[in-house]
């Protein structure tokens, strides 16, 4: 069994600038079409959801809308990056990869932190354009990583 995970941010990733859903906190809220994007990857290739977002730090309603959202095409959240500090993004990555089995990741965010550059987290990085969020190029290279596809 392989065990790939896609580290999952939110914001300008499942939703955009100019997103119009809104999240029970007023925040802006999850694209449907989005979703049905990052449906496409986990399909592709069996990846399980790891919540890298600031989103996993909520554990009322914005949470729940979120789990809500993904249910709806029968995804799930396997597990949560701890929380170093909001601009280590990278390192509670690499934590979570280091004290787990993995045999392939993706990380899915639209700022690049600057810790990402550490290691070989680069090699795994998909970079969503804030403005449109989440886009069918993304997905073509986020399943090219998980799947090894990329030299």
């Amino acid at each position: 069994m392989s065990l790939k995970y896609l580290f999952l941010d939110v914001d300008g990733v499942l939703n955009y600038d100019s997103c119009k859903a809104r999240a029970p906190s007023g925040c802006r809220g999850i694209s449907d079409k989005k979703v049905k994007l990052l449906k496409q990857i986990i399909d592709a290739t069996g990846a399980e959801i790891i919540l890298s977002s600031d989103w996993r730090l909520d554990d009322g309603n914005d949470y729940q809308y979120l789990v809500k959202k993904l249910g709806r095409e029968a995804l799930h959240i396997y597990d949560k990056t701890i929380d170093i500090n909001c601009l280590k993004r990278g390192l509670e990555i690499e934590g979570w990869i280091d004290t787990h089995d993995v045999d392939g990741y993706v990380i899915l965010d639209d700022t690049n932190f600057p810790d990402f550059s550490r290691g070989k987290l680069r090699d795994h990085l998909v970079i969503t354009d804030y403005q449109c969020g989440l886009s069918k190029s993304d997905v073509v290279m986020a399943i090219r990583i998980l799947n090894n596809e990329i030299h």
